[in-house]
């Protein structure tokens, strides 16, 4: 009986885990410059970020997104598939990145 619930319980969390998807675009922000920042991504996330940091991936949609703050870029995510996404900020510019 023990053998038969161990299997069960084992297909069963294979069978879930499995089923976890990763997001399709993650995006963070690098900053590159010599200053602490303060930068909203999409009018909604606020970071603060010290100099040469960078923050934490975040699941990110497809379409067009703006930072605003002290750096301002606009950029569209698209694409099939999982990307990984940096915004990077240097003392005198911003780029979007694909990794």
């Amino acid at each position: 009986m023990k053998k038969t619930i161990t299997c069960i319980s084992i297909i069963l969390f294979s069978f879930l885990y499995s089923c976890q998807k990763e997001p399709d675009h993650s995006i963070r922000i690098a900053n590159d410059s010599d200053r602490t920042i303060s930068v909203r991504l999409d009018d909604s996330i606020l970071y603060e970020i010290e100099s040469k940091h960078r923050s934490a991936y975040r699941p990110i949609q497809e379409g067009p997104h703006t930072i605003s703050g002290d750096y301002s870029i606009s950029f569209t995510i698209t694409g099939n598939g999982v990307y990984f996404w940096t915004v990077k900020i240097t003392d005198n510019d911003a780029e979007l990145i694909q990794e």
